[in-house]
């Protein structure tokens, strides 16, 4: 379908020229130069006009196919989600600003009618403060960092907050260490995290800043590997696209959370379809295969405490 966005520059554009065509006619000579160089530039504005209704009616008939399409899975999602994630407690780590609004967009309540149990959520911003240097080598401690490096690292304090949680460390030291960078911290309750949905996205400059590593997202990716969790990432299908870089390294993504399909993909992920989902270009497929021998997760599936990627 043609970018409707590269359409209504063209259409500024031309009104652009006709206006200078219309200052500068007196540069065209005689008045027959200057009235077909005036009927000339009224008729590509006609097309163009035209083209421009064209490609708004075909986008306007696309969208409500999408939406129906979409609505169809929502009434399908009861049925074809049931029990796929019994037992599982899903975690849900929120990166950039435009990835915020995505908790009250329903899909608590669709991984809670998958049978899982929803929380903690980890808020990371962007610009999270520095482990106190007083503090790094007690931190360090709690967490399990090992030796702590003399010079801290970007996101020290999410990574060791996410380790503590993946191994199931007291909610008062998740807690100090949060409060003490600027993370946000709800619903953690000590039980060891296995599973997490990373949601992520934003404008094209977040984006080239994740891809250079700016942000904290794929520390993360590699840090949940490291520490047995199964991580899916996933947008929104409007933003810029982020989630194929953390595609790369290993993990499932899914580019469209805010649709229905999304959000059976990133369910289905989560309990361990492994791929590229949703509608962006570099997509493997829409959504990941859905068994129809079981409406359930294998046992090895379905146990809360399953670690690893795959």
């Amino acid at each position: 379908m043609t970018d409707l966005r590269v359409l209504a520059m063209s259409l500024m554009g031309w009104f652009l020229a006709l206006a200078i065509g219309l200052l500068l006619g007196s540069s065209l000579g005689t008045p027959d130069r200057r009235d077909r160089a005036y009927e000339g530039l009224r008729r590509e504005f006609e097309l163009l006009r035209t083209e421009n209704q064209r490609v708004q009616e075909e986008s306007a008939a696309n969208r409500r196919q999408a939406d129906a399409g979409d609505q169809a899975l929502q009434d399908l999602m009861p049925e074809l989600l049931a029990d796929r994630l019994d037992g599982m407690q899903i975690g849900l780590v929120v990166c950039g600003s435009d990835s915020e609004s995505l908790l009250d967009g329903g899909l608590a309540a669709v991984l809670r009618s998958a049978g899982a149990e929803v929380g903690p959520v980890l808020r990371i911003p962007d610009r999270l403060r520095s482990i106190p240097a007083a503090d790094r080598v007690r931190f360090g401690a709690y967490f399990g960092s090992g030796n702590v490096p003399d010079e801290p690292i970007p996101y020290e304090g999410a990574l060791w907050a996410m380790r503590g949680m993946a191994a199931g460390l007291p909610l008062k030291r998740v807690k100090e260490l949060a409060d003490a960078v600027g993370l946000g911290l709800q619903g953690y309750s000590g039980r060891p995290l296995r599973r997490v949905i990373l949601l992520t996205g934003g404008d094209e400059d977040r984006a080239q800043a994740v891809r250079l590593a700016e942000t904290p997202e794929i520390r993360l990716v590699d840090l949940a590997r490291d520490a047995g969790i199964r991580l899916v990432a996933a947008e929104r299908e409007e933003s810029r696209p982020v989630v194929q870089a953390l595609h790369r390294r290993g993990i499932p993504c899914v580019d469209n959370i805010d649709r229905a399909a999304g959000r059976i993909s990133v369910v289905l992920a989560l309990a361990g379809a492994d791929g590229s989902f949703g509608s962006k270009p570099g997509a493997g497929r829409a959504i990941p295969a859905i068994p129809i021998d079981a409406a359930s997760p294998s046992p090895q599936q379905a146990q809360p405490d399953g670690s690893g990627q795959g």
